[in-house]
């Protein structure tokens, strides 16, 4: 194959494998960002003595 066969490979590649890189990327995200803040919530209302969250004690 000649230069121009893997041009055209490369590019039909990145064409193909790039967009499902950016899907999987925001999914990943979007599940770290999600744990973060159930993390949080949890943390916030074991601080909290009554058990219950700040915000939902109006403090």
């Amino acid at each position: 194959m000649d230069r121009r066969d893997w041009t055209r490979i490369g590019i039909a590649a990145a064409v193909v494998l790039v967009p499902g890189g950016f899907v999987l990327g925001a999914v990943l995200a979007a599940r770290r960002v999600q744990q973060a803040r159930a993390a949080a919530d949890l943390t916030e209302r074991s601080e909290h003595p009554t058990g219950t969250s700040a915000r939902a004690s109006g403090e």
